[in-house]
């Protein structure tokens, strides 16, 4: 008789635990995560090397740092990587049993066979449960606040107060689709060659959550784009999108993973759409519209196989 564990939910708490553990080890100031050392205010605060060095005390209780470390948090940021991998993959032990033989009686002459164990157990260990993902079900929602991406605004707020926001502050930005396909969403609009300008959406669809598409032209004539999910960065994981800028027959893409809202904004750039004033001029041929176009996948199986 085979004992069967119960897969599904263990998988998604393994993953809620990741994500739970990655949110308790981000710095509280910039949401990136922890960096050795961690300093460590007099009444236990702690925050990450780059931003204390920024501020002259606490920024929670304003008391001051005295060169105390978190070394329990320095140890788990040591074996982050290797604790969320082993959460993640979600390894198993499965075992059959083979019940008792009946036993027989046997003429005096006759050889007797071998006697049958007790019991047989056959294990197999290490085996990888194939990952499951109902894509009919949203990414589970980190905890804390997440900013606004909308123009200029500074608000931030829980998951579960930012689409009020949206609907009540920024309606004209907001792109609600009420029936997507489930792990595929694609849009194109309309931009303007303007020094500066602007493209900021928020974006809500089911079963995936809510995004932000900014695209902005600076003083200097530059183009950025960039998507970012409303949740934690292990969940924007899950997620790529590529975003074209196209005009005619000629455009100029990016692929790459979505950002979570919480990331640094030093680290924006890096990790966004970006085109020269000089090779934007070129692309658009006197031009003063062009296309933006997105495409976003959820890539969970892929995910999990990264991590």
């Amino acid at each position: 008789m085979e004992r069967k564990s119960s897969v599904e939910p263990l998988t998604a708490l393994r993953h809620k635990f990741a994500e739970d553990l990655e949110e308790i080890l981000q710095c509280r100031v910039c949401f990136e995560r922890l960096s050795i050392p961690i300093p460590l205010c007099i009444q236990g605060h702690h925050v990450c090397g780059s931003c204390r060095f920024q501020m002259p005390a606490c920024p929670f209780c304003k008391s001051d740092f005295n060169g105390t470390r978190n070394y329990l948090a320095e140890t788990l940021i040591g074996k982050f990587d290797e604790i969320k991998t082993s959460l993640i993959e979600n390894r198993t032990s499965q075992r059959t049993v083979v019940s008792n033989s009946t036993q027989t009686d046997f003429p005096p002459n006759e050889p007797i066979p071998p006697a049958p164990a007790a019991a047989l157990i056959v294990e197999e260990t290490n085996k990888v449960s194939p990952p499951v993902i109902n894509y009919n079900v949203a990414p589970i929602v980190g905890k804390g606040k997440y900013p606004c991406k909308i123009g200029n605004c500074k608000e931030e707020l829980v998951h579960g107060r930012m689409l009020p926001h949206l609907r009540f502050y920024h309606e004209e930005e907001l792109v609600e689709e009420k029936s997507t396909n489930s792990s595929l969403y694609e849009n194109i609009w309309e931009f303007s060659y303007q020094i500066p300008n602007a493209l900021d959406r928020a974006i809500i669809l089911p079963n995936m959550g809510i995004f932000f598409l900014n695209v902005s032209i600076d003083d200097k004539g530059d183009l950025c784009g960039n998507l970012q999910i409303v949740n934690t960065r292990i969940i924007a994981q899950q997620f790529e999108y590529s975003l074209k800028v196209k005009t005619g027959h000629s455009s100029i893409a990016y692929k790459g993973q979505v950002l979570g809202t919480r990331i640094c904004s030093k680290n924006i750039n890096e990790k966004s759409l970006f085109v020269s004033n000089v090779y934007l001029q070129k692309l658009l041929k006197k031009k003063k519209i062009f296309n933006v176009h997105l495409v976003l996948n959820r890539i969970f199986d892929d995910f999990l196989k990264k991590n």
